[in-house]
């Protein structure tokens, strides 16, 4: 879900944040979530969940 210039994941209870990067060289930031919705810059970031 989302478009070209942002990208939202709707994430499961327990956990607390997700981890994107853009590719598999960059380091590995950290998103807060908010009303159950992490959101990332854009849509080709890589994601992890935190838990």
């Amino acid at each position: 879900m989302g478009s070209a210039d942002r990208l939202l994941i709707v994430v499961p209870d327990g956990v607390k944040a997700v981890q994107g990067r853009p590719d598999a060289h960059a380091k590995w930031r950290t998103y807060p979530i908010e009303n159950g919705l992490a959101r990332l810059p854009y849509f080709g970031y890589r994601w992890r969940l935190v838990r």
